[in-house]
């Protein structure tokens, strides 16, 4: 899975070769940690919703620029809004995901695991332990 993200990756631009080098290394590092401090990381997909199937242009996630002046500029940073039906190798620490963009266009994102720093409060509360802000996996019993 984290070849496949590669190349999505490499036309995004010069802010992403950070994640591309330790994609591309042969080590693994499977620490629950964030990305910077990894020697090696991977790259999961989280494309599909409930509504769409394989049908992606049925998605209703959309992406909300943090900061207008860079919105739309490779590498800018935005919050993701919706709900993803399902993602490959969960465990990874990012994930490309689809969102609709202010021109109501689907662009593709890079969502870590985990991020610098808080932006939105959560919804449920859970140990600190196991607070991820790049996204939450839902299971069902």
């Amino acid at each position: 899975m984290t070849a496949a993200c590669v190349p999505s990756l490499e036309v995004g631009g010069p802010s992403f070769q950070p994640y591309i080098e330790k994609m591309t290394t042969p080590d693994y590092d499977g620490r629950d940690i964030h990305v910077s401090l990894k020697r090696a990381a991977t790259c999961g997909m989280s494309m599909t919703e409930k509504q769409g199937g394989s049908d992606v242009r049925q998605n209703t996630t959309y992406a909300v620029p943090l900061e207008a002046a860079t919105a739309g500029q490779s590498g800018a940073s935005y919050r993701i809004v919706g709900h993803k039906w399902f993602t490959s190798a969960p465990m990874s620490d990012s994930f490309l995901t689809l969102a609709y963009s202010g021109d109501n266009e689907l662009s593709c994102f890079l969502l870590p695991r985990w991020v610098a720093a808080r932006r939105a409060q959560r919804r449920t509360a859970l140990p600190a332990a196991k607070k991820q802000d790049g996204g939450q996996v839902q299971r069902q019993q």
